[in-house]
């Protein structure tokens, strides 16, 4: 997520594209989520917005929730949701849907 471009924009990777319908929706749903928690302080607070507002292991985490949300009410597959979960379960989320 290029959240600090006007307009913020959104780079995907084949394994969110051609996962299947329902997984691009939830992760674009996710990446917007880190828009605007960029947008929201910039707003507040002005520039520069310090990366750790937008891309730290609480701001993924938010976003992974909100992720789980939509794909939720899209009746996204069980096992996407595990995927979701597993990430969500982890201590040491970081950044990108990359948590170790």
């Amino acid at each position: 997520m290029w959240a600090d471009e006007e307009p913020p924009r959104y780079e995907v990777d084949d394994v969110d594209s051609f996962h299947s319908l329902k997984w691009h929706a939830g992760a674009i749903a996710h990446e917007a989520t880190h828009a605007e928690l960029y947008d929201e302080y910039k707003v507040k607070q002005g520039l520069p917005v310090p990366a750790d507002v937008w891309s730290s292991p609480t701001a993924e985490k938010f976003c992974i929730q909100y992720q789980m949300s939509i794909m939720t009410k899209i009746n996204a597959p069980q096992s996407d949701m595990d995927v979701l979960n597993e990430l969500l379960d982890n201590e040491n989320c970081k950044i990108d849907d990359i948590c170790n």
